[in-house]
């Protein structure tokens, strides 16, 4: 029931990965004080990385605390080209196979700085479309 604004042209995904063709690391800034971010995303990842750290969310608040989400495959992370395997999250299909995940962070009440997406893991991909901030 959460709705996401998705651009129909242009780009529409930040990915990071630690791959040399991606940035390992992911800045995204925000203000303000909400009670939960929901984050529409996909991933890439394989069997070889499982019930191991794939990759993380971050938030950053202006009193310098931070809140970390970790992402394992297959409990709350799984490879978007295959059916869904993660059963922690929200599934959002795009066909019978292809879907994207939906993280909700519950914040703490205090104003925000920013949340990085970071790839943690040899051969993933973390694929961020949308940020929906829940007052």
């Amino acid at each position: 029931g959460i709705k996401f604004s998705v651009p129909q042209k242009g780009n529409n995904i930040v990915c990071a990965s630690i791959w040399d063709n991606f940035p390992a690391s992911i800045d995204i800034p925000l203000s303000g004080k909400a009670a939960e971010l929901a984050l529409l995303f996909i991933g890439v990842t394989n069997p070889m990385q499982s019930y191991v750290e794939n990759a993380r969310f971050v938030i950053k608040y202006k009193d310098g605390s931070k809140q970390t989400v970790p992402l394992v495959h297959p409990k709350n992370f799984d490879d978007w080209l295959v059916p869904a395997l993660q059963s922690e999250n929200e599934t959002a299909y795009f066909n019978d196979y292809n879907h994207a995940i939906v993280q909700r962070i519950h914040l703490e009440p205090k104003e925000l700085v920013k949340i990085t997406i970071e790839a943690i893991a040899n051969e993933i991909i973390i694929g961020l479309m949308a940020v929906n901030i829940r007052k």
